[in-house]
């Protein structure tokens, strides 16, 4: 508890310490700068580590250094296309998400101006939450016993009926 009572008194004082600045050295801010003051106010949180590491892996090299009055619905989907290839678009969603959490954050706190950027021009990518075929057990038994290759057949009903991935039963 003293230790939640500390962290919270820390971001207050950071909180106080960036209002009393004058709104020029404000409006140089990058948004590195408002993820570090938004992660230290919000170090009460119990996935605050979570989230700051996210921020670090996927916004921080290529968003961080822009300054945060500059931030356009265009960076985002420049950001959203690096993406694209090696995440979800769940997560690509999630790490959009909390860059706005960051900005507005800074918009509440008076860090940066309320009209200082605009997130309002782009979309988010279209999630699929379809739920995936599942075969019953009849129809499964009979795809074991229609296939004719007995290496093919042996690791399919080992997959089946142990409940493996394939990659466990390729390491055995």
């Amino acid at each position: 508890e003293a230790l939640l009572m500390l962290n919270q008194i820390k971001a207050q004082v950071t909180r106080d310490k960036h209002r009393g600045e004058s709104s020029s050295k404000n409006t140089n801010l990058t948004i590195n700068d408002l993820a570090d003051i938004f992660f230290e106010a919000k170090s009460d949180r119990a996935n605050n580590h979570k989230d700051k590491i996210n921020y670090k892996n996927h916004l921080s090299g290529k968003l961080g250094g822009l300054k945060a009055k500059g931030l356009l619905p265009m960076h985002i989907e420049a950001l959203q296309r690096d993406l694209a290839p090696t995440l979800a678009a769940k997560t690509i969603n999630n790490i959009t998400d909390q860059l706005r959490s960051i900005m507005r954050y800074g918009v509440a706190n008076m860090l940066i101006a309320t009209d200082s950027y605009k997130l309002d021009g782009y979309k988010k990518l279209q999630v699929d939450n379809l739920a995936e075929f599942v075969f019953s057990p009849d129809e499964v038994r009979a795809i074991i016993t229609e296939i004719e290759n007995p290496r093919t057949k042996l690791f399919i009903a080992m997959a089946y009926y142990t409940a493996q991935r394939p990659e466990s039963l390729l390491r055995l």
